[in-house]
């Protein structure tokens, strides 16, 4: 026989052919085996000629069974293709029964199946195909089934994981197929029930760094409302700890889920009062504030996390009694400035009672706005941008709305000026900042200067330059506070005479003008 002709039958031969061959070759092998008897030497070279040409034909079989299994992955994406042109219910019977006949196959058989990538067949994204099914917003049993029979192999990366974890090149897990493309409350808990330590739900796309959650937020239109409404509690409820993704903001576009939520009910036509009266969009600034806490409280404690509750009926009580003033406050730094102005006179007109209730700390919020540097607004780029800037333009809008709080003192009888210009309370405000603050302040409350601070007993232009208790100068500039404290010496001069009787009174003239010239700054010399 040519080589030409032992070429064509090896191209030819079937998988009985191989069977018959392979059966042939062993009993070959156990009859040469036989009679040999004891000579050792003469079995083992039976063996090493017989046993390779047996494994020969084993290893064909185990290769013809892996090609076997790339062709139903092929045809499985095929059928896929032809989504559009069957009915949907039929479809997707069809294609789980397709599913159901490889439960009784080996695992191995069944990753090469469920597991080979498309790579550059459907866009070069890699996707496997729960990644494709999960696009098309199947039933939650077709979904159901594809995780029963794909094999789970942990301690590999997120790419290489071939269950609810399984990432594409673009970083996306099926949870975020689902929610873009506006799939059932049914497939979403199933995704995320099939993740133990809920990973899937703070995993973030490549490009865009995007979680489910932004996903889900510039998608809303995708979903019914009642299931969008759905999903989101059902997401939100489910993370367990403060490392939030409800908390971080997009690469591309610098948004925050909620911030993108806005976004979208603004694409949808809706007013700004209409979205402060949306379920959904409330929902969500609560849950932020609500999950911007406990991280808060975590770095506190110099803890990696505060653990947030499990019970999603108290957790859900949490977040709903949380007020939506105080929640958009905090929540601020995530939108524009025009969108901050406009939102706060709507809730004021609505009810502004939050404005002018104290806390359990007996603060009101403008003495926690004022104080709170670092701990009050969620950490943005807008935030970072304003820096100390947006915290004044916050102060401004509060009191444009409501002048009212620049005379409220908290439990130590303390004005918000008196914090604003003490060098101790904020130690690391600069120059132009605390100024421009004091002078904030003190425009919507002109009698603030000439209330004596209770807790130190010191007038308040006194306030910007004094010492701490071992003498030593707090983290501020000599400039800084010269310029404050004349500034406010500037408006009342007559309170050094009421610093040096030690009354707390107003004692002003009302013959005396405040001067219309920008008080002059000191630069001490060298």
């Amino acid at each position: 026989m040519s080589d030409d002709e032992g070429e064509e039958r090896q191209v030819t031969v079937s998988v009985l052919d191989a069977i018959e061959i392979a059966q042939d070759l062993l009993s070959k092998l156990k009859s040469d085996v036989i009679a040999a008897g004891d000579d050792k030497v003469v079995v083992a070279g039976l063996i090493e000629t017989g046993g390779g040409e047996t494994g020969n034909a084993m290893n064909w079989l185990r290769n013809r069974s892996q090609e076997t299994a790339e062709e139903i992955s092929d045809e499985l994406f095929a059928f896929l293709e032809n989504y559009s042109t069957w009915p949907r219910a039929m479809f997707w019977s069809h294609f789980h029964l397709k599913l159901k006949r490889l439960e009784k196959t080996n695992e191995r058989f069944r990753l090469g199946c469920l597991c080979q990538p498309t790579d550059m067949r459907i866009g070069g994204t890699d996707s496997k195909l729960i990644h494709e099914v999960c696009k098309l917003n199947p039933p939650a049993n077709v979904v159901k089934a594809i995780l029963d029979i794909t094999p789970v192999r942990e301690g590999v990366t997120f790419r290489y994981r071939f269950n609810a974890l399984a990432c594409d090149r673009l970083n996306e897990n099926p949870l975020h197929k689902v929610v873009r493309g506006g799939g059932s409350i049914e497939l979403v808990k199933l995704l995320v029930n099939a993740d133990v330590k809920r990973k899937t739900l703070k995993r973030y796309d490549k490009d865009a760094a995007s979680s489910v959650f932004h996903v889900l937020a510039a998608n809303k239109a995708k979903h019914q409302p009642r299931v969008f409404s759905q999903i989101l509690r059902h997401l939100v409820l489910t993370v367990n700890n403060n490392r939030s993704p409800l908390l971080y903001e997009t690469k591309a576009d610098k948004k925050t889920p909620v911030a993108r939520l806005w976004q979208s009910l603004r694409k949808e036509g809706l007013s700004h009062a209409d979205i402060l009266q949306d379920d959904d969009f409330i929902f969500l600034l609560k849950a932020t504030l609500y999950h911007f806490v406990s991280m808060i409280k975590g770095i506190l404690k110099h803890t990696p996390e505060e653990k947030i509750s499990d019970d999603y009926h108290t957790k859900l009580a949490e977040i709903e009694k949380i007020p939506l003033f105080r929640a958009f406050l905090v929540c601020s730094s995530c939108f524009s400035r025009e969108v901050i102005a406009t939102v706060l006179k709507i809730l004021f007109s609505t009810d502004g009672t939050f404005l002018l209730t104290k806390d359990k700390n007996g603060k009101y919020p403008i003495h926690c706005i004022v104080e709170e540097i670092h701990w009050y607004f969620i950490d943005t780029v807008k935030n970072n941008q304003y820096g100390s800037g947006f915290k004044q333009f916050i102060i401004e809008q509060i009191l444009s709305i409501a002048p009212q709080c620049a005379q409220q003192t908290d439990e130590k009888g303390l004005l918000p000026l008196h914090i604003a210009a003490d060098a101790l309370r904020l130690e690391h405000s600069h120059k132009k900042e605390r100024l421009s603050l004091v002078r904030t302040i003190w425009q919507a409350y002109p009698d603030a200067a000439s209330h004596i601070d209770k807790e130190t007993r010191l007038p308040v232009f006194a306030l910007p330059v004094r010492d701490k208790d071992d003498g030593t100068r707090p983290g501020y500039l000599i400039d800084d506070g010269i310029s404050s404290a004349f500034f406010l010496l500037r408006q009342r001069p007559e309170i050094i005479a009421i610093a040096c009787s030690g009354t707390d009174k107003n004692a002003t003239s009302e013959a005396t003008e405040p001067p219309l010239k920008r008080p002059r700054t000191i630069t001490p010399t060298k």
